[in-house]
């Protein structure tokens, strides 16, 4: 296209630098022309494409038996000027060995002086049929999102521009048209027909011309004044092929070039129906003053990046947020429980991307306050303590209502475990059996000595007897358990023993008192006895202890026994007695045989 048109049907056709060419260029030129026809080892094909000065045609490499795409010049376009424009871009795209830059196989001249250029074929399309068909995206690389593949591509033409400003080189007319995407997604950038160096190269292969030049549709302000090439054009550019990704048009929607420059000028605002971060990164990239834009490609890639990773947290929260609802909508404690891992875990996914990530903080935030207080409302304390644990900046009033039933439940264990103990039967079990021992050996061998004696003890008074007898019991009760309070303490079982120990002679006492109204004789004050100790076993087993309750029939039966052969009193007495302790050792035995074992 005429470099000098104004009136543009096409401003996104590519405007060429004009005049001026160094002699550097023109030696190159002449001295490969002297190296003679090398098209022999070519066979040219169908045309592929044609340009603004030369067309692709699809052709074969005979000394490797591959094909190949190889560039010509149009036959209205054979002039020196054009024919250094084409080897200029093999030469730019030699020196720039990139996965992302079309391979130069060879260049040279043919038999009439013309120049070639021997190229990887690409079979692909143009990105820009790609960015205008989204459905094309989706069926033929498996898209998930049509935008973030095209960023996708986009980070590979900026990884390309990058690695050109590193080697010194400006490409000045990125657009979709000079990007191809090959059919395995492989991404290439064409075109490098207006580059420019940004050092002077003596060898003249590689230019360095100021000038009017790039696609007038995404030329940056700078370029359409006479300046030299800079990094910071192509970062503009990169904008535009941002630009067309967001809105599907290039930043310059102009029919003329001045419409085109005066449009280059204008701030690209940003887009409230674009998603924010992409609309002001567009909007930096193509800041009318290159100071503004991002530093560099590397830069306006790793922006471009952040994005992607945004975006991926953002659809990560979404996610959490729909096992959230589908968490809020069970009772089924399990079933709930699930969804808050999974949404817990897609939120900490989230935030792991994009710590910064809104959505997400308020969303973990929210979920796990309300599965405390469903925690809470259903009884299940420690799950809701565990999420404090985990979340100790939770909601205060909920952190609150977490701890004070914390607090309570402790208190509750506390009187549990305090119960538990005190029902304990092998709490002092050592000092309860030697206790019940030394009073079972009294309450047997006494009865039995003072039969041997019943003769002589029938002569004497029956108060001064019991009262005896029973006095020698209490001052050993008071003795013993005064030696034992510790154990006999520990438990109710313990306790109730001691209080029967107490209660044992002092009813006997009572019984030994009533004779004073009574009149009885001591064998008539021993057989109510035996109605005292079947009252406190009976009473015992009923409050304590059913396992008891051999020995209020032992009791009873010597009561009977009593009544019908008085003179037997003392040995029936020994008897029950005897049944008693073989009780006691029966119901607290196992436990002292562990005890002693475990010890």
């Amino acid at each position: 296209m005429a470099d000098e048109t104004l009136d543009l049907l096409d401003t996104r056709a590519t405007l060429r630098p004009s005049g001026g060419e160094e002699t550097f260029g023109e030696q190159a030129l002449t001295a490969l022309r002297a190296m003679g026809d090398r098209s022999s080892g070519l066979v040219l094909g169908e045309t592929l494409g044609k340009g603004g000065m030369g067309l692709v045609r699809v052709g074969e490499q005979r000394s490797v038996g591959r094909a190949v795409a190889i560039k010509t010049l149009k036959n209205s376009n054979h002039s020196d000027q054009a024919a250094l424009e084409l080897l200029r871009e093999g030469w730019v795209t030699g020196h720039l060995e990139h996965p992302n830059i079309v391979p130069v196989y060879d260049v040279g001249t043919d038999a009439s002086g013309q120049p070639f250029l021997v190229l990887k074929r690409i079979d692909g399309l143009v990105w820009t049929a790609l960015i205008r068909e989204p459905e094309t995206v989706h069926e033929r690389f498996g898209a998930r999102s049509a935008l973030e593949w095209h960023l996708d591509v986009l980070l590979e033409v900026c990884d390309a521009v990058r690695f050109a400003h590193d080697r010194g080189v400006v490409h000045r007319d990125l657009k979709p048209d000079n990007v191809m995407v090959g059919q395995f997604g492989e991404v290439y950038v064409l075109d490098w027909g207006i580059a420019a160096s940004l050092e002077p190269d003596p060898t003249g292969r590689l230019p360095r011309k100021a000038g009017l030049c790039g696609s007038p549709a995404y030329m940056a302000p700078e370029m359409f004044e006479l300046t030299a090439p800079s990094p910071s054009m192509d970062i503009y550019l990169l904008g535009g092929l941002l630009h067309e990704i967001l809105y599907g048009e290039a930043p310059h929607r102009a029919h003329t070039l001045d419409e085109a420059r005066a449009l280059s000028s204008r701030p690209v605002r940003a887009d409230h129906d674009t998603e924010p971060e992409l609309a002001a990164l567009c909007a930096r990239a193509l800041d009318p003053d290159p100071a503004k834009r991002p530093a560099s490609a590397t830069a306006l890639a790793r922006e471009l990046r952040d994005v992607l990773e945004h975006r991926e947290s953002q659809r990560l929260a979404r996610r959490a947020a729909e096992c959230a609802s589908a968490a809020a909508d069970t009772d089924d404690s399990v079933v709930r429980r699930r969804h808050f891992a999974e949404a817990r875990f897609g939120w900490q996914q989230a935030l792991e991307r994009w710590p910064e990530n809104a959505d997400a903080q308020a969303g973990i935030t929210a979920m796990v306050r309300d599965m405390a207080r469903w925690e809470l409302a259903n009884g299940h304390v420690q799950a809701a303590a565990a999420l404090l644990d985990e979340h100790p900046d939770l909601e205060a009033n909920t952190a609150n209502a977490i701890r004070d039933a914390v607090a309570k439940l402790a208190e509750e264990r506390a009187r549990l475990d305090a119960l538990a103990r005190d029902q304990d039967e092998v709490a002092g079990i050592r000092t309860r059996m030697f206790l019940a021992g030394v009073f079972a050996f009294a309450f047997i061998f006494f009865p039995l000595v003072m039969w041997t004696q019943q003769d002589w003890l029938l002569t004497q008074p029956p108060l001064l007897v019991t009262s005896t007898w029973t006095g020698v019991v209490l001052v050993m009760t008071v003795g013993l358990l005064y030696w034992a309070r510790d154990s006999m303490g520990r438990s109710a079982v313990n306790r109730a023993f001691a209080r029967l120990l107490f209660v044992v002679p002092l009813s006997q006492l009572a019984i030994s008192l009533s004779s004073l109204w009574t009149g009885d004789t001591l064998l008539e004050l021993l057989r109510h006895q035996f109605m005292m100790w079947a009252a406190v076993c009976a009473g015992a087993g009923a409050a304590v202890d059913a396992r008891i309750a051999p020995s209020a029939i032992a009791y009873m039966v010597a009561w009977v026994m009593a009544g019908a052969t008085p003179e037997l009193g003392l040995p029936m007495m020994a008897a029950a007695d005897l049944v008693l302790a073989v009780n006691l050792f029966w119901m607290w035995g196992p436990n002292l045989v562990r005890v002693v074992h475990q010890s």
